[in-house]
């Protein structure tokens, strides 16, 4: 793959990052600044490299930076007078957690519309039970991969 052909790549993948998580509620410039940290080949990057790749204002880039630090997601590298920016690699298991506790809300969610509806045998209801036995099956799926994981 061409330098060119891999730059547009990650400009996509990064765009894709901000995508997802302004569908989960975040800003969408969080999202592409953690696909700019994901997919950049120097896995430290300072302020001015990330502003001038992602095309942001400062003040943006400030804001969200910060909002990303305190919630643990980038880690600040101090060299000099400098400061780079990276990943901070979350244990794996602190980022299912968080996605089992969205799962969490959602079933709680689906089971409490049911529970609310005359006809508990709608279609919605049906659908609703539907995804609730998918998050069942993946949760009860993932704590036997957990365990799996913590005997290796």
């Amino acid at each position: 793959m061409q330098d060119s052909e891999r730059l547009s790549g990650q400009d996509q993948l990064i765009e894709r990052f901000g995508a997802y998580f302004e569908s989960i509620g975040f800003q969408p410039i969080a999202g592409r600044i953690i696909g700019l940290l994901s997919v950049s080949d120097r896995e430290e990057l300072s302020f001015d490299e990330i502003i001038n790749r992602l095309k942001i204002s400062k003040g943006s880039a400030s804001v969200v930076l910060r909002r990303l630090v305190s919630e643990c997601r980038v880690a600040v590298v101090e060299s000099g007078r400098r400061h780079y920016y990276k990943l901070n690699q979350q244990n794996l298991f602190e980022l299912l957690d968080e996605f089992e506790r969205m799962c969490d809300s959602v079933r709680y969610l689906l089971n409490t519309t049911i529970d609310l509806k005359t006809d508990k045998e709608s279609s919605n209801a049906k659908y609703f039970n539907q995804i609730i036995n998918t998050i069942d099956r993946y949760k009860t799926n993932m704590a036997t991969m957990r365990q799996a994981v913590q005997t290796i």
